[in-house]
């Protein structure tokens, strides 16, 4: 029972991040794309994506019996400490205007995967993309309109 829920959460968290990033890397494209032309290069609108990593914080604190003494053991191997994590999210927020539209993992831009930029993942990002956008004007009309207009 545990095995299966600890893939089931851990298939949630890559699919969350997943359709995360077809979103950032859309919004960014809509909101500021990056042409040739050199007046872009000042605009003060950066968006990206951020993963600072594991980093160890209260986030087991409602988790109990095994699964909390599971996620414990791996927090005191694998993660960071959430000063070190705090560092690389204020690393991120300023960098500079090469990182529009970018994965900033670790305080270094990363390259996507293939699974985002083939062909088929494009489509899938517009698939995510337009079905968010449903979503979103089902709840407050209009709100799109803000996006495009930015």
């Amino acid at each position: 029972q545990m095995k299966r829920s600890l893939t089931i959460f851990s298939n949630r968290y890559n699919l969350s991040k997943l359709l995360l990033l077809y979103v950032i890397i859309k919004l960014a494209s809509i909101i500021d794309p990056i042409t040739s032309d050199k007046s872009r290069d000042a605009n003060p609108i950066v968006i990206k994506s951020l993963d600072p990593c594991f980093c160890k914080t209260g986030l087991a604190g409602e988790l109990t019996g095994g699964f909390k003494a599971v996620f414990k053991f791996f927090e005191f191997v694998f993660a960071r400490p959430a000063e070190e994590g705090s560092r690389l999210v204020v690393t991120a927020a300023s960098a500079g205007r090469q990182t529009h539209g970018g994965y900033m993992r670790a305080g270094a831009l990363q390259n996507y995967a293939p699974l985002i930029t083939s062909e088929d993942g494009v489509k899938k990002s517009n698939y995510v993309w337009e079905q968010l956008g449903r979503k979103l004007e089902q709840l407050q009309p209009g709100i799109l309109a803000n996006v495009s207009t930015v």
